[in-house]
């Protein structure tokens, strides 16, 4: 199972035509489908049970998937799969309960080499109110920042080679073996960076109220 994280439908189907090769010979289009949510952490945590948000509990306010809330990986668990996630997306991952069932979950960032992070993208970052709580909490003492920074880095890189090459090992082992396999796969290459289209015009005409604006895209 992959998911582009915020690849919109008309990028991929064309007049209702795939523009992908590979969806075309491998993919199932859906005409009528809508996502239970506008963000990763609750339509995620549906596509693994199958419930609406205000069931599954992985929401806005409480952050974390419902203890009694069944997922896929864990049901092909029991049925002999072996389970595995691939995210570029800290959302899918332990801090929101959504390793669920996974035997193995790998991170894109853990992967990669450190590169380190340019002063402009440190800024970028420091618009996100997640990482400037953790800017000014004890988080900064206890080094869980740099964690969160690196992950970061899925919103300057491009992690999806790397990705796909370890998953193909996989997927390579268990036919030698013989074995199952379900694989959850997050890209993020498709979410970010935000394009402005040319068209675009402020409502406001104050540079403080203009950088509000762009700001408020990346909430």
């Amino acid at each position: 199972m992959i998911v582009a994280d915020s690849l919109r439908y008309d990028s991929v189907y064309q007049n209702g035509d795939p523009s992908v090769p590979y969806m075309e010979s491998a993919g199932v289009q859906f005409r009528n489908a809508s996502s239970t949510a506008c963000w990763t952490l609750p339509a995620t945590a549906t596509l693994f049970t199958g419930e609406l948000p205000h069931n599954h509990k992985a929401t806005t306010q409480t952050r974390s998937l419902n203890k009694d809330s069944k997922t896929l990986a864990e049901i092909l668990k029991a049925q002999g799969y072996n389970t595995y996630q691939y995210t570029a997306n800290v959302a899918t991952t332990e801090i929101f309960g959504l390793d669920k069932g996974f035997d193995k979950v790998v991170k894109a960032w853990d992967l990669a080499e450190d590169k380190g992070m340019g002063i402009s993208q440190l800024l970028v970052l420091l618009g996100k109110p997640r990482i400037r709580r953790k800017l000014f909490s004890k988080d900064l003492i206890t080094a869980s920042l740099a964690k969160d920074i690196k992950a970061a880095g899925v919103w300057f890189r491009s992690y999806y080679k790397l990705l796909f090459d370890h998953v193909n090992k996989v997927l390579e082992e268990h036919d030698k073996r013989n074995e199952q396999a379900f694989i959850f796969i997050n890209l993020m290459e498709s979410h970010f960076p935000y394009h402005i289209d040319n068209d675009f015009k402020f409502t406001s005409s104050g540079i403080i109220q203009k950088f509000q604006e762009l700001n408020a895209m990346y909430k």
